[in-house]
């Protein structure tokens, strides 16, 4: 449901003043850098213990 579709009552539920698209793109920006600083540090620790391995 959208969320500035009206309700069952027929009033709106609304969306809070100044959120919107732009910070809905910040959160999602924020969540890719955690993923990829995320998968970039598995990287660096399995290469380094690949190399302790050999």
């Amino acid at each position: 449901m959208h969320p500035d579709a009206p309700t069952a009552d027929g009033t709106n539920r609304g969306t809070l003043a100044g959120s919107g698209r732009r910070e809905e793109r910040l959160w999602l920006l924020g969540g890719v850098a955690v993923a990829l600083t995320a998968a970039g540090i598995i990287a660096v620790v399995a290469t380094r213990d690949r190399r302790n391995h050999h």
